[in-house]
């Protein structure tokens, strides 16, 4: 869309056109010029609060039956770049993954915790995904800090962390995308400061 513009130094908007008329032109010129910034393609962004874990966890699931899990142990480490997801094959085998990997076996539906809960019950087992996702290792992939683990996933015996990643977590600020929706993907502001 061409952009117009008023040219105010003339003064010629002075002349027979009354300034209530000129105000509203002027209006209508500028929300014109803002709608075709923002159909150019344009990203607009938000501030908002987010809240992550600093530390890391390890995850390890054993495979009760075929396709079926519990998990057998899950602490809390220091540094979040060890976090990890083992895996105990009913073959004797085992499988190590990192974050990045591990988030690739969790869909939408396993991040549904009434469905996740009500399979559970009906199965009497879980999938991978719904594990990863409702255990620790789910807050090292973007899962609300505020939401419990599902302890029905744990052996008996085995503790949750999710008391101990939350209360060494952090809130900063992040800018997203207004018109991304909510899609998890963040870029840091500028303004982004750590609190505890």
């Amino acid at each position: 869309m061409k952009k117009k513009y008023l040219d105010l130094s003339s003064g010629s908007w002075k002349r027979g056109l009354p300034k209530s008329l000129f105000y509203i032109t002027a209006s209508a010129m500028l929300a014109s010029s803002l709608a075709c910034s923002s159909d150019s393609g344009e990203v607009q962004y938000e501030d908002v609060k987010v809240t992550e874990p600093t530390k890391g966890v390890i995850t390890t699931v054993k495979e009760v039956e075929p396709g079926k899990y519990s998990i057998i142990d899950e602490k809390v480490v220091e540094d979040k770049a060890q976090s990890k997801f083992i895996i105990q094959r009913l073959n004797g085998e085992e499988e190590v993954m990192g974050v990045a990997q591990a988030s690739l076996l969790v869909d939408e539906k396993d991040k549904d915790s009434t469905t996740v809960h009500n399979n559970h019950v009906r199965h009497g087992g879980s999938g991978l995904g719904s594990i990863l996702w409702w255990s620790g290792m789910g807050y090292m992939m973007g899962r609300n800090m505020s939401s419990n683990s599902y302890n029905g996933f744990y052996r008996p015996g085995v503790a949750g962390v999710s008391n101990d990643l939350r209360s060494s977590s952090v809130t900063r600020t992040v800018s997203r995308p207004v018109s991304g929706g909510r899609s998890g993907f963040f870029r840091s502001s500028s303004r982004g400061s750590f609190s505890s």
